[in-house]
C-alpha cells in the first residue's frame, strides 16, 4: 500500500498536477517571493529569479534573468545570470554575459507532504555552486552551497530572511524537469 501510494504521488508531481493536494498542505510547502524590497544585484528590466543578502559579510546573491526568458519552439530565449558580490563590485558572474549553454544550469524541485527543497546548481571552474531554497515544516532557510574543486564538503552561505524566491517560476518557463520525490 505503501509504494503504491508513493508510486502515485510521484506521478501527481511529475505530471504537474500537485495540485490537487489539499489546500492547507499547499499553502505550508508552496515556496513563494519572501519581499519585494529585497536588495539584489539584478537590473530594474531583469527579473529577480532569487535574491538574498548574505547572513555574513552583506553580500549579495541573485539569480537574474531577461523577461523573455523561456523556450519557444525548442529554442532557449532570453538569459539567465547568477551574480554574487556587492553593488558596483560583482566579484562572480556566470554564465559571463547571462548567455545560455545547454546543461549550464540543473534545476531540481523535491517535494513531499509540507516540504520543498529547491536548488539551481552549476560549476564554474571546478567550483560547484548550488542556489537553494528548503521549506521543511516551518522552518526555512535559503542561500548558496559552495564545494571547491576537489572537496565533497560544500561550504553552506546562508541568506538573511528575507529573500527573494521564485525558483520554482523556472519549471513554468520550460527549463526544469518535473519534481521528483524521495
Amino acid at each position: 500500500m505503501a509504494s503504491t501510494l508513493r508510486v502515485f504521488l510521484v506521478v501527481l508531481v511529475g505530471l504537474g498536477l500537485s495540485g490537487l493536494a489539499p489546500a492547507a498542505d499547499r499553502a505550508k510547502a508552496k515556496p513563494r517571493a519572501e519581499a519585494k524590497g529585497t536588495k539584489t544585484l539584478c537590473k530594474p528590466d531583469e527579473w529577480v529569479v532569487f535574491g538574498c543578502q548574505m547572513l555574513k559579510g552583506g553580500k549579495l546573491l541573485s539569480v537574474c534573468a531577461s523577461k523573455d526568458l523561456g523556450l519557444k519552439d525548442g529554442e532557449v530565449t532570453g538569459t539567465i545570470e547568477y551574480r554574487f558580490g556587492k553593488p558596483g563590485k560583482v566579484e562572480l558572474t556566470f554564465p559571463e554575459g547571462g548567455l545560455i549553454v545547454e546543461g549550464a544550469f540543473d534545476f531540481s524541485r523535491l517535494t513531499r507532504p509540507q516540504d520543498t527543497l529547491l536548488t539551481l546548481t552549476f560549476v564554474n571552474k571546478g567550483v560547484k555552486y548550488e542556489v537553494y531554497a528548503d521549506y521543511v515544516g516551518e522552518q526555512r532557510s535559503a542561500g548558496v552551497r559552495v564545494t571547491p574543486e576537489g572537496k565533497t564538503e560544500p561550504v553552506p552561505l546562508e541568506c538573511r530572511a528575507p529573500w527573494v524566491d521564485e525558483l520554482m517560476k523556472l519549471e513554468e518557463k520550460g527549463f526544469a524537469p518535473p519534481a521528483q520525490d524521495e
